[in-house]
């Protein structure tokens, strides 16, 4: 695929590295990225608007290893769950009572509902370039609420229909928040699937767990 990397302060030795590894470097004007978690999805935006690609995933930074192929999917759009719901998670059920005491968006009762993760999103171009371009408008508008709170509500009213994966069940990724209940099984240094026993993937926020992320240095980092 086109692998393309989306910085805005990035030093040489970096950028060597990443244009030796066959990226391509795009910058974006530090002017026009005042807050990452809003931002990004407005240079997403622009940077795909003109383009024809048929099919495109968006990660968070030091965010993924890939251990399969993770774009091959037939769903127009997949987003990712949390493995958890908001009662769940103090962090997004605050963030989603921001957005009702500060009247952004129509009170809805997010509890019970599963936590989207915004750090991976897969699917067809003109899908992930309308959901950019609604969660950079949707978070401008919250003020101070986060780009997950926003896209969490998108997925109440606007994308209900799109593909969820939630890593307790499936093997697409697998996130660093998963519930305890449902530890990855590490095969020959590979995160796989409680359940099945499938390798995920991709692994949001590995870094997160200091024991995860040490297994990852060793099989990935350090070859």
């Amino acid at each position: 695929g086109h692998k393309l990397v989306f910085t805005h302060d990035m030093d040489i030795d970096t950028r060597e590295y990443f244009e030796q590894n066959n990226f391509e470097v795009v910058d974006i004007d530090p002017n026009n990225c005042k807050w990452v978690v809003r931002d990004r999805f407005l240079a997403w935006y622009k940077f795909l608007e003109n383009k024809n690609y048929f099919y495109v995933g968006l990660f968070d930074c030091k965010d993924v290893v890939f251990q399969e192929n993770p774009l091959l999917n037939p769903c127009g759009l997949t987003l990712i769950s949390e493995g958890k719901t908001h009662s769940e998670c103090d962090w997004n059920t605050k963030d989603q009572s921001y957005l009702r005491i500060n009247n952004c968006f129509e009170n809805v009762p997010f509890a019970d509902e599963p936590v989207i993760c915004a750090g991976t999103i897969l699917g067809d171009l003109q899908y992930v370039k309308n959901l950019c371009l609604n969660i950079w408008i949707g978070t401008a508008l919250s003020g101070k609420c986060t780009d997950q709170a926003v896209l969490n509500y998108l997925h109440q009213f606007v994308y209900k229909n799109s593909c969820l994966s939630n890593p307790i069940y499936d093997n697409i990724c697998l996130t660093a928040d998963l519930p305890k209940s449902h530890p990855p099984i590490i095969k020959d240094g590979t995160f796989c699937n409680y359940l099945s026993g499938r390798p995920y993937q991709i692994y949001h926020q590995y870094d997160r767990v200091p024991e995860n992320k040490k297994i990852i240095y060793e099989r990935y980092l350090n070859e």
